[in-house]
């Protein structure tokens, strides 16, 4: 399946975002034109802090999209319904304020999942590792390590995927019959953020 920002609401370049900011968008985005995206990943592959921090961008990102809606405690909405017919005049019974605790509750399962899921931890960045591949990659593949394709103008420009080193590793010997030159990965890294260039098109 392929997670296409544009249709799943992430971020996109606006005002009020610094020029970094809007490289990291048109990357995710799939808008940025193929020189300047290749400029861009020798950038990243050359500057570490540059990498820690569009790392940061990506996994904010991806943990928004997977957010889970908070939903309303089972059987509110019929305990208000019965709590209005209930009413009577004279004397007006006290309202009991259930925007405030529905809101209230919303607020918390938000700082919980944040808490959670999306409060930086140490040793989370991923060692990129760039791979130009020499041939397609099988769909299987692409199943069994869940990549994600990154388009520009509806054409894949690259697969990622965040891996553990083993499963990273293994990826790699499932890539080996389009692998021109098997790239190097540092053992000892927390995760990697493999990047999978397809073949150069010929006009």
């Amino acid at each position: 399946m392929t997670n296409d920002p544009k249709q799943t609401g992430a971020p996109t370049p606006a005002a009020g975002l610094g020029p970094e900011e809007q490289r990291f968008v048109s990357y995710v985005d799939g808008d940025m034109p193929p020189e300047e995206m290749e400029a861009f990943e020798k950038e990243l592959d050359t500057n570490p802090d540059l990498s820690r921090r569009f790392d940061e961008y990506r996994r904010t990102v991806h943990l928004l999209h997977n957010l889970p809606r908070p939903r309303a405690p089972q059987g509110l909405l019929p305990g208000l319904q019965r709590r209005m017919l209930q009413r009577r005049s004279p004397p007006p019974l006290p309202r009991f304020p259930y925007e405030t605790v529905l809101f209230v509750c919303l607020m918390a399962a938000l700082i919980f999942v944040y808490a959670t899921y999306m409060a930086p931890t140490s040793g989370t960045v991923a060692r990129i590792v760039m791979v130009q591949l020499s041939g397609p990659v099988p769909q299987e593949v692409v199943a069994d390590f869940g990549l994600t394709r990154q388009r520009s103008d509806n054409q894949v420009v690259a697969l990622t995927a965040r891996l553990s080193e083993a499963r990273a590793r293994a990826l790699l010997s499932a890539l080996q019959p389009v692998l021109p030159l098997p790239p190097d990965i540092p053992a000892g890294e927390t995760a990697y953020e493999v990047i999978l260039r397809p073949p150069p098109t010929r006009e």
